[in-house]
């Protein structure tokens, strides 16, 4: 594994997402859970920073000026996101390379 990971969460809704739906649902506004203590043990957050993929350009702090639409960093947030991974519980396939 690298030593470092940057994540993302993608899904699609009735408006948003890489193949919108078009069926309205309560799905519309899926959010994911943050976290405002600092990260455990291992971590290294850029504190501060988010990366998100946002088309409005108004949501970014730098006003979309490093481009929209495009998973990239985002400054100025005051919550990290967490998440908790274990490698060695992944089911072994032989055409994939662990890591």
């Amino acid at each position: 594994m690298p030593g470092q990971l940057i994540y993302g969460v993608a899904f699609n809704t009735n408006t948003w997402g890489s193949q919108p739906t078009g069926q309205p649902g309560p799905y519309e506004s899926l959010n994911f859970g943050v976290t405002t203590p600092a990260p455990g043990i291992g971590t290294n957050p850029l504190t501060g920073t988010a990366y998100w993929n946002t088309a409005a350009a108004s949501n970014y702090t730098d006003g979309g000026a490093g481009g929209v639409g495009t998973f990239r960093p985002d400054t100025g947030w005051s919550y990290s996101g967490a998440i908790g991974l274990d490698a060695s519980a992944a089911p072994k396939h032989p055409d994939r390379v662990r890591c």
